[in-house]
């Protein structure tokens, strides 16, 4: 029986690093019944205990220093104590360990925009994330353009690095019952943007609702942008609620902060647009969800989104220019034709992508590093 630790401290926060996480890791559990499967974790995951397999190791760690603590001692010692034969770190955070290993890195913006992010930060993606991933068997990443930036960043050399797309946790619209019972739930008007994303100055929010404020003061109206997702400390982009009031804006965006996953498909669906003004992402994920339950995605074309919206949805090419993004929603939201075919394409584009397929090619990255520890049969 193969052992496998896998680092995924930190995924019981919402966010796209627990999807991209959590869903294949759960359909390897399936697929794979054989191996032994050690999981470190910040809290107990409750889909994991139906696996026989799976053995969650809770650590008290999430992200920062105490989890970088983590990685680099406690982590090792670990593999050491149960002699694995493979270990995952899965969160963009690596040690070095008596073991092969696969490293996934979900984006380089630390190091590429070192501005948005703390000098503590800065330093450790500088001086010890290359050392971590130059010396990984294999790096992982979500998409093409994270796979060159890690290449270009942190000097690991293109065949070493495997891209494996994530996909959406929503299979579809949900009725328009439960749209308007969460909705209601929110106390939500009937016309409403929607933006999804943790509270982070690369989220690029700030520019967004400079952009409502000249729509508003060309059209005299606008849908209320909700806004949904968790702040972030370690790039604190809080500041939009002070330029939100400086803008006269009060009345026309709501914070929701993080709300449950079940709430999201209602959400997407409910929305006249779904807006993804974000400076970098490794993926995308929110807007991959959005299209598969029905929102027509005004996204910038930047970083990872194209790979992720293709011809779906409105891609923004001056995504830092207020303008361009009063023009994209100006013109959409004046467009009720073009808003169902974006609806069309989206609900298209995301059954491209399957987490079935994320799955198999995490366990083929698994079982060639196995084969070749595996003493060989002598012929």
């Amino acid at each position: 029986m193969a052992r496998i630790l896998i680092d995924a401290l930190g995924i019981d926060q919402p966010g796209g690093a627990r999807t991209a996480i959590l869903e294949p890791l759960v359909r390897i559990a399936a697929q794979r019944p054989e191996w032994q499967l050690l999981v470190a974790l910040s809290a107990r995951e409750r889909v994991l205990d139906a696996f026989s397999n799976v053995r969650q190791i809770p650590l008290p760690a999430r992200k920062g220093l105490r989890a970088r603590f983590v990685a680099q001692v406690v982590l090792p010692l670990l593999a050491v104590r149960h002699r694995v034969d493979l270990v995952h770190f899965a969160k963009s955070q690596a040690s070095l360990v008596p073991a092969p290993s696969v490293f996934t890195i979900f984006d380089t913006t630390t190091v590429s925009r070192p501005d948005l992010h703390s000098r503590a930060a800065v330093w450790y993606w500088r001086a010890l994330q290359p050392v971590m991933a130059r010396r990984a068997n294999v790096v992982t990443t979500l998409s093409h353009h994270a796979a060159a930036e890690i290449e270009r960043w942190l000097g690991v050399p293109a065949q070493r690095i495997e891209v494996i797309p994530c996909a959406s946790r929503f299979a579809g619209p949900p009725s328009p019952g439960v749209v308007a019972e969460v909705r209601r739930r929110h106390d939500l008007p009937p016309r409403y943007l929607l933006a999804v994303g943790i509270l982070a100055r690369w989220k690029n929010f700030g520019t967004l609702v400079e952009a409502l404020s000249l729509v508003r003061r060309e059209d005299g109206a606008i849908p209320t942008l909700v806004l949904v997702g968790p702040r972030y400390p370690q790039s604190d982009g809080s500041a939009i609620f002070g330029q939100i009031a400086g803008l006269g804006l009060a009345d026309s965006v709501r914070y929701l902060g993080p709300v449950p996953d079940d709430e999201l498909p209602a959400l997407f669906a409910g929305s006249e647009l779904y807006l993804a003004p974000s400076l970098n992402e490794g993926f995308g994920i929110t807007c991959l969800e959005a299209m598969s339950c029905g929102a027509p995605v005004v996204a910038a074309r930047a970083s990872a989104t194209p790979e992720v919206v293709g011809d779906a949805g409105c891609l923004v090419d001056d995504y830092l220019s207020p303008r361009a993004w009063a023009d994209a929603i100006g013109e959409l939201l004046a467009d009720p034709a073009e808003r169902q075919r974006l609806r069309a394409a989206g609900l298209q584009r995301a059954a491209l992508f399957r987490w079935e397929d994320a799955a198999d090619r995490q366990i083929a990255i698994y079982e060639r590093l196995l084969r070749a520890r595996s003493p060989q049969p002598v012929r």
